[in-house]
């Protein structure tokens, strides 16, 4: 009622006054003074009905009603996300162990945990990966104090929970974490990240030329035969890891031979003499040099297309390469506490072939 009360004060006033003006019935000096009371009396209409439009309220004088505006809401949002202003994303880390295949299961992992929940990947500053690739997380010499723990149940298998852990505290992973699962979504950016480095990509290609007589027209086929401790450590074979036997390594190579013309396979094995032995064909080539291991998975990455037999290092071999992957299905051996541990459809990508 005020309100209407005031707008009709306000209207009466300036019939009244305009009829004053138009009668001619005044001095000059009061029709100055009339145009100015109706300049300050538009003058305020007009400010008030922008204020009305602007904010979309009127005598509006409580700290809720404001608050709960909609148009002061979006200011208040645009206020917080403002990018001039930074925010400290907390951290994320794991408990890097293992050799070379085990190293880059649990960096991509990482890698790929960090995005999901928004958190920072960190990684100790001495880790053995940068010598190799060009590696995008931070780095730091103290990994340990964080607030929050998570313990993978199985080291061969994706967990849902460890993509949903949010971005509210330091976490620390712990465990393998040994499934593409983890890092699918960002595997454009991983293969990226995961490019080796100059010096050892001179020494793989070296290496490669001097064993086969590079052609344009060839298919090459990696070929990564393990054995070693998961044939002479009886713990390791008790667990359940086993090395492929030979008719598997005639039927993936068999495989390949009636699918392409022209291929030449490229054997790297921690057992030459085995090989020698098992592995036969003009279109053979047995690496026999003694380098380091990540020399051998670059070699092994010039393929076109890769056998795997067991293990974390070719795994990754096969990765890299990309191209068709075959694989021995005999691993790991049924039964085995591994056995249970590993599911199948987490630990390799479904258009890999199993043999």
């Amino acid at each position: 009622m005020r309100q209407h009360a005031t707008r009709v004060v306000c209207v009466n006033r300036l019939s009244s006054m305009t009829a004053v003006v138009y009668t001619g019935c005044v001095s000059d000096t009061m029709r100055h003074k009339v145009y100015t009371v109706l300049f300050l009396l538009v003058c305020s209409i007009l400010v008030r009905i922008y204020f009305v439009r602007v904010t979309g309220v009127m005598d509006k004088t409580t700290t809720e009603d404001y608050h709960n505006h909609p148009r002061v809401e979006l200011l208040q949002q645009q206020t917080t996300h403002s990018p001039n202003v930074a925010v400290q994303r907390k951290h994320i880390t794991l408990n890097f162990q293992g050799r070379l295949g085990n190293l880059m299961f649990e960096y991509a992992s990482l890698y790929g945990i960090s995005r999901k929940n928004n958190l920072t990947a960190v990684v100790p500053r001495t880790l053995s990966l940068f010598n190799y690739f060009n590696l995008t997380a931070e780095k730091s010499n103290n990994v340990q104090a964080y607030s929050t723990t998570y313990i993978e149940k199985r080291g061969c298998a994706f967990e849902p929970e460890a993509m949903q852990l949010g971005n509210g505290n330091d976490v620390r992973l712990e465990g393998y974490f040994q499934s593409w699962k983890y890092f699918q979504f960002v595997e454009k950016e991983l293969r990226h990240i995961l490019k080796w480095k100059e010096s050892t990509f001179r020494q793989a290609n070296d290496v490669f030329r001097n064993l086969v007589q590079y052609k344009q027209d060839s298919i090459y086929i990696g070929v990564h035969v393990r054995r070693g401790d998961m044939v002479h450590s009886a713990h390791m074979v008790n667990y359940g890891y086993i090395s492929a036997d030979k008719g598997y390594l005639d039927k993936a190579l068999t495989y390949y031979r009636s699918k392409f013309k022209n291929v030449s396979f490229i054997v790297v094995s921690d057992d030459v003499k085995w090989c020698d032995e098992n592995i036969k064909g003009e279109d053979v080539h047995i690496l026999r040099k003694n380098n380091s291991p990540e020399v051998d998975m670059a070699i092994l990455t010039l393929c076109n297309h890769t056998v795997i037999t067991s293990g974390s290092f070719g795994w990754w071999s096969a990765w890299l390469a990309g191209g068709e992957v075959v694989y021995y299905k005999g691993y790991p051996r049924p039964g085995s506490k591994l056995f249970e541990l590993l599911v199948p459809d987490d630990y390799r990508p479904p258009s890999w072939i199993g043999m």
